[in-house]
């Protein structure tokens, strides 16, 4: 004679339910770390290329000439308003209203430090660049971002956008009054004697970063 059970083994719906919810629970907290990881990676990822940007830029940018009238060889250029310079060659130095390339000079013929002034490139899927350059200074496409040999690079630097902007800023570089040049005593930088460079460049997500350098008269 066989005997039947009614009895099973398996989950019950109570069962079952706090088991999904376990899960549910666990995958969140998965998900979210993921997230989170994928997101601050995009975020190292975009840091490192701006910073790449700004370092070639501003060495590029700081191998040229403080001004347009600096001696082949080095030497100082005269302030139009005061120096400290000491050099044979006393050129007058551009004032800051004329700033920029002279008429007809490209990047690539780019021979002082000035010629950057208000210099805006936008990588492709940008149509302004970050103020305080002037919203569509950025070239037409497709020569809106190059490089020092003007070859278009918008494409590696999509998203992105470059300003940059000089200024006289010697007395940045001063902590103390000023004093007469002796023997044993530096005179100190005056305004006109030295410039400030500013990169300031936005990445894709937005985000905004300023670069600073500064070049003696010399």
């Amino acid at each position: 004679m066989r005997i039947f059970s009614d009895s099973q083994s398996g989950l019950s719906l109570i069962e079952a339910i706090i088991f999904i919810l376990i899960i549910s629970i666990g995958l969140t907290g998965i998900i979210s770390v993921y997230l989170y990881t994928t997101k601050h990676s995009a975020d190292t990822m975009l840091s490192l290329k701006t910073v790449e940007l700004s370092q070639a830029l501003m060495d590029e940018i700081l191998s040229k000439g403080y001004d347009e009238n600096t001696p082949v060889g080095g030497g100082c250029v005269a302030g139009f308003v005061a120096t400290n310079c000491s050099s044979s060659t006393l050129a007058q130095a551009t004032v800051i209203g004329s700033f920029g390339p002279n008429p007809g000079e490209t990047r690539s013929r780019f021979d002082d430090i000035d010629d950057y002034h208000n210099l805006a490139y936008c990588g492709a899927g940008v149509a302004n660049p970050p103020s305080p350059c002037a919203a569509g200074s950025c070239p037409a496409s497709p020569n809106n971002f190059i490089d020092e040999t003007e070859a278009d690079i918008s494409a590696n630097y999509a998203g992105y956008s470059v300003c940059v902007q000089l200024s006289f800023a010697g007395n940045e570089m001063n902590n103390v009054a000023l004093v007469a040049p002796t023997l044993n005593n530096h005179a100190n930088v005056l305004t006109n004697d030295a410039k400030r460079i500013d990169l300031i460049i936005r990445d894709p997500l937005d985000a905004r970063l300023t670069f600073t350098s500064y070049k003696a008269n010399f």
